[in-house]
């Protein structure tokens, strides 16, 4: 069944004007908007003036799968903002939340499952219309409609009984709350005389404890307007969450059994069947709470209704709730105010997304790396995983990510993540999402290198190398407090954490691998300290990145010290990582190796195989063609496998990963994560077309649209494996931090990033392209990069001038643009114009 696409939401593009684009040059003259076909719609793509892809918009219009797909809002990185989302499928259900998902939601999710995958009953936001001399009296608003998706906003649309009702919602940037636009229009030409009801299920959370209902107000003072509040009265910081109409309504209800009715299995929930709403004071102890509103509309013929409702929460009791409610009544919820938000909204995103754009021969990559990553990603690092607490490692990736995009609030995070690293070194795996303290001092050992990368992306992308003597704080977990005397620099932290892993290393001289492994088996069959061949290379590849910023610091010892990383590890991994065909993946307590030649299951991982190409383990040993080969047992046209063959299900022997099905998650699924990172591994050794295959193999609607499961214009966690009987379904989406290795693999490709001495020029192009662009906002100075391939070879670098004039090669044959060089341009809207040659 199709759906019938009705209207043309306020985001299409072809109704924004130059002003809405911001520092994009685009004018209406310049717009240029292009419909693509898509599996289960039409992708709209903008350009600007410059012909780079800078904002999208997805058109459902066929079934979706039963799956449900949610489309997540975010209120953006503004620095200081409580991180708040809205979540929609295309019927208008779905649920907000603030801080975290699972512990802090507003309406609905009090199911906890590993992922918020689609919507329940408790989940439910609902629309009803009541229409007293229709055939059809009462009528539920998008159980049969058209969604479209942007990544600023969700707009959706159905018609019944000549009445045409469009839902627009966005969430303000900063600000911890959403608005809706509800606008009815009457197609007949008689006049209309409706009934609208508008319910949510209202369970705010707090981060310790769920508030009794009795404590559900409706406020006398405030009842003009459908002001709903619920107070935390027992949290220490109270929080308050309400729900607001631009008008004032008929009647309210509170509970939710008297909303929908308890006697009889009705169609319709039972308030909209008498046509009247219960308009209590509180709600009454025992009973489920609920906001529900109702409005009387008259519309006349071919007229058109349209109102604005907002809900969010607010720090702070009841009166300050008020207090912004009133705001917000005064601002978005007027019609002017309402459409002033959403240009605010969008001028704000095509400001963000300016910084960094690519243009490709392919429109695919193009449009991930220059609109849905971001936004994907922005999710990502807000709420991480869609639990109640924060990984350290995944929060580490998702800031190397995001320092381009928004360097700010990136620094912001690094600071506020790095001070739950003990004075030992190791670093707390699960953060809190609020200001409480972790219950657990257990760590993973790679945490540090995650941290050891995010910082250094910070400083070279930014030049704020000053953040190395930031004072930051230890934590002592037995006193669980934060040491404010004996405190360490950014970089103590980072050499700390450094020599955790080296100088308390475990058998045959590997790093140890701490609690919680990638590899979660792996956690479970090494409690006595196991070790990571693979942690042990990815320690080398994290030593040489330090070692220019130990030289800048004159810091002879570090020095000494990361040299003499690379030369151990080297030895222990040919004496004990080669297994003779490919590299084992870990020993466990008892010696045993994991990941070995004589292994029946989890004989080849690939992680450890990545790893041994990215630390250059491989090619130090002479063993490079034999990984790569290794690399195709795990290859599939859907993407590698996490590891073959898989572990069957209830295996507990060596290395077994007993309760999770073969061909799901790291028991040989095809994950994000690792996609992303052997993507970037083939990118760095100049292998372009291995890496665009990889990148484009996870896309979901580039390749094998009949198996694809995914919502267009997501990517998710990870897809089944071929040893599922579930193989190419994706599971997952939205909240997932291996999206930034994957942004980052991507530019990899594209060849423009930061290093210590500047902006390398290190592109390794598939040999399809014949040129690519690439636009980059970097430490104030628009760049404007093309690179040209007119051999069409996966070649390097062979010629650059900058506006005109040759840019010399540095002392490692490499073209790097220095800050120095172009420091007048820094601040202004002139761009530096670079042109490069590859060699064929």
């Amino acid at each position: 069944m199709y759906f019938t696409v009705l209207f043309d939401s306020i985001y299409s593009f072809e109704k924004v004007d130059a002003s809405v684009l911001g520092d994009t040059k685009m004018t209406k003259k310049t717009a240029k908007k292009e419909d693509q076909p898509s599996k289960y719609g039409t992708t709209s793509d903008i350009f600007d003036s410059d012909g780079f892809v800078i904002n999208s918009s997805y058109k459902i219009e066929k079934e979706i799968p039963s799956r449900a797909w949610l489309h997540v809002l975010n209120n953006g990185l503004v620095n200081g903002s409580m991180p708040y989302m809205s979540s929609w499928s295309p019927d208008a259900h779905g649920f907000s939340a603030y801080r975290s998902i699972n512990g802090c939601s507003i309406t609905g999710r009090s199911t906890e499952i590993y992922k918020p995958l689609n919507t329940d009953k408790s989940e439910k936001r609902s629309f009803f219309l009541r229409d007293e001399e229709a055939k059809t009296k009462c009528i539920k608003l998008f159980s049969q409609s058209a969604a479209t998706i942007t990544p600023t906003g969700f707009a959706t649309e159905s018609e019944t009984n000549e009445i045409l009702s469009r839902l627009e919602v966005i969430c303000p940037d900063g600000s911890s709350f959403e608005v809706w636009e509800l606008t009815l229009t009457n197609n007949s030409g008689k006049k209309r005389s409706l009934d609208l009801f508008v319910q949510l299920n209202w369970n705010p959370q707090t981060n310790r404890e769920t508030v009794h209902p009795s404590h559900l107000l409706n406020l006398p003072e405030y009842r003009k307007g459908g002001l709903f509040t619920f107070p935390v009265a027992r949290n220490p910081k109270p929080l308050t969450a309400w729900m607001v109409s631009e008008i004032e309504p008929e009647g309210f209800e509170l509970a939710l059994e008297d909303f929908f009715g308890s006697n009889a299995p009705n169609d319709f929930p039972q308030a909209v069947i008498n046509g009247v709403l219960n308009s209590p004071k509180t709600a009454t102890p025992g009973l489920t709470p609920c906001a529900a509103l109702h409005l009387k509309i008259q519309l006349p013929p071919k007229g058109e209704w349209s109102k604005r409702f907002a809900l969010g929460i607010t720090k702070g009791d009841e009166t300050a709730a008020v207090k912004e409610i009133d705001k917000i009544k005064k601002g978005q919820l007027s019609a002017k105010g309402f459409a002033s938000a959403v240009k605010e909204k969008q001028t704000l995103w095509n400001k963000t997304t300016a910084g960094t754009l690519v243009k490709t021969p392919s429109p695919e990559f193009n449009r991930f790396f220059n609109v849905l990553t971001k936004q994907q990603l922005t999710t990502a690092s807000l709420f991480g995983n869609a639990e109640k607490t924060s990984g350290f490692r995944d929060r580490m990736q998702a800031i190397e990510a995001l320092v381009p995009i928004a360097p700010a609030k990136a620094k912001e995070m690094l600071l506020d993540s790095i001070r739950f690293q003990m004075r030992d070194g190791r670093i707390i795996n699960s953060l809190p999402l609020n200001d409480e303290l972790p219950t657990s001092e257990e760590a993973a050992l790679d945490n540090i290198l995650w941290m050891c990368n995010a910082v250094v992306r910070y400083i070279y992308e930014t030049g704020d190398f000053s953040f190395l003597e930031e004072q930051v704080p230890f934590y002592d977990h037995r006193l669980r407090i934060f040491e404010s005397i004996r405190n360490g620099k950014v970089y103590d932290h980072m050499m700390a954490g450094m020599h955790c892993l080296f100088d308390f290393r475990g058998k045959f001289g590997f790093c140890k691998i701490g609690g919680h492994d990638m590899n979660r088996a792996l956690t479970r069959t090494t409690k006595q300290g196991g070790v990571s061949a693979t942690l042990t290379m990815a320690i080398m590849r994290t030593a040489q990145l330090l070692l220019p910023i130990a030289r800048m610091r004159g810091q002879k010892r570090d020095i000494g010290y990361f040299n003499s990383i690379g030369v151990n590890m080297q030895s222990n991994l040919d004496n004990y990582g080669w297994n003779g065909t490919h590299y084992t993946y870990a020993y466990d307590d008892e010696s045993k190796s994991i990941g070995g030649t004589d292994d029946t299951f989890g004989k080849v991982h690939l992680s450890a195989q990545t790893w041994a190409l990215l630390s250059g383990t491989a090619d130090a040993a002479g063993k490079t063609e034999a990984v790569l080969k290794a690399l195709e047992t795990l290859y599939t046209p859907l993407g590698y496998s996490s590891l073959a063959p898989s572990y069957p299900l209830g295996f507990d022997s060596k290395g077994g990963i007993k309760n999770i099905p073969p061909g799901l998650f790291e028991n040989g699924g095809i994950e994000l994560y690792g996609q992303g990172l052997t993507a970037y591994m083939f990118a760095d050794r100049g292998m372009g077309d291995k890496a665009l295959q990889t990148i484009l193999n996870y896309i979901p609607d580039s390749t094998k649209t009949e198996i694809s499961t995914s919502l267009p214009t997501q990517l998710s966690e990870f897809r089944a494996g071929p040893e599922s009987p579930f193989f190419g379904r994706d599971l997952f989406d939205n909240f997932n931090t291996g999206i930034a290795i994957f942004r980052l693999a991507m530019e990899r490709i594209t060849g423009v990033y930061p290093v210590f001495e500047g902006l390398l020029l290190n592109p390794s192009l598939p040999s399809e392209w014949s040129e690519c662009s690439v636009q980059k906002i970097w430490r104030g100075i628009k760049f404007s990069i093309k690179f040209h391939n007119p051999s069409k070879k996966c070649g390097k670098v062979k010629k650059v001038t900058a506006n005109g004039k040759d840019l010399p090669k540095t002392g490692d044959n490499n073209f790097v643009i220095t800050f120095d060089a172009f420091k007048e341009f820094a601040g202004t809207d002139k761009p530096v114009c670079i042109d490069a040659l590859i060699d064929g």
